[in-house]
């Protein structure tokens, strides 16, 4: 499969800008809906997520330590790779989400996070999914 890209753009813009934007993607099986996020916001908020204020310590607990400082690195040295000659931004090959939800003929969920293969995404437009219990006003919004 090839990237959109038209999408593609969206990514490396959000990923030099870090902006946050709602889209929906399509891909083989589901619709996911969300908040598009750059790389770097991604892996902060995966630490932040999994350490859930507990005090970083390698003597007490050294599964929570080493998961956290390594998504941490990813962060700190979240490197893109060199720019592409044809437009100065750097080619994209994953996405990023915020506040996800998942539909599928089976099920539907939320997480609160999410990342994909770009070149697997078959469609797509920009947009908050109205049937998400959040966005309905039926329930509260997923925590950030």
């Amino acid at each position: 499969m090839s990237k959109d890209p038209a999408l593609e753009l969206l990514v490396q813009l959000t990923n030099r800008a870090e902006l946050e934007v709602p889209v929906i993607l399509t891909l083989p099986g589901q619709v996911i809906a969300g908040t598009l996020i750059s790389g770097r916001a991604f892996f902060a908020e995966v630490a932040d997520e999994y350490q859930d204020g507990v005090e970083l310590s390698p003597e007490e607990d050294l599964e929570t330590y080493y998961v956290v400082t390594s998504m941490r690195a990813f962060h700190d040295n979240y490197v893109e790779p060199l720019p592409d000659e044809s437009d100065g931004l750097p080619p994209a090959d994953q996405i990023h989400l915020r506040r996800v939800w998942t539909i599928s003929p089976l099920s539907e969920r939320w997480q609160p996070l999410w990342r994909g293969d770009l070149a697997k995404v078959v469609g797509w437009c920009l947009g908050a999914y109205a049937g998400a219990p959040w966005e309905a006003g039926q329930a509260e919004p997923p925590h950030e």
